[in-house]
């Protein structure tokens, strides 16, 4: 049997929590979301708020406090050793919170937050093969340099059907 005396949930303290969903993924906060999808807060915020298919943040009811932001520091590797903040990371290293920081948001091998671990490079691959009379070239771009025209002309005969010779490799 449930107790639904009203006087016995007031009494019962509850916080609200967010949580972001995006992508049909959830996230404790925007910043990971961007950081797991590869695009930046902006992009994140601004489809927040245009209400994009996909993008919502929901409230939820937990027993649980809310942790605030932290105040005191937040543990990070710098160059491979282990420290209570950033700022300390700096003084022992010589260099600014802000080189800190810029290494870390870079992945810099060896510095990364604690509570995140070593990031994973996002640099990805974006070029597309093409096959231009028969010879196959690694992208647009270095066909384009290889063949002494712009850019825009090699883009433009790709997707053009008045040069069939021009077409991207399967």
């Amino acid at each position: 049997m449930t107790n639904s005396d009203p006087a016995a949930d007031l009494a019962r303290p509850s916080w609200v929590k967010r949580v972001i969903h995006a992508e049909g993924r959830t996230f404790t906060s925007i910043r990971k979301a961007s950081r797991e999808l590869g695009i930046t807060l902006v992009t994140v915020r601004n489809r927040l708020k245009r209400k994009d298919p996909g993008y919502f943040i929901e409230e939820v009811e937990t027993d649980e406090p809310v942790v605030p932001a932290r105040k005191d520091g937040r543990p990070v590797f710098f160059e491979g050793v282990r420290y209570l903040s950033m700022s300390a990371a700096a003084q022992a290293g010589g260099v600014t919170v802000t080189n800190v920081k810029r290494k870390i948001e870079r992945g810099v091998q060896g510095c990364y937050y604690e509570d995140e671990g070593p990031r994973v490079p996002s640099n990805r691959d974006i070029r597309k093969p093409v096959l231009i009379d028969g010879v196959v070239y690694e992208s647009g771009a270095y066909a384009a340099r290889e063949l002494g025209l712009s850019r825009l002309t090699v883009v433009s005969r790709l997707q053009s059907a008045k040069f069939p010779n021009y077409s991207y490799k399967e």
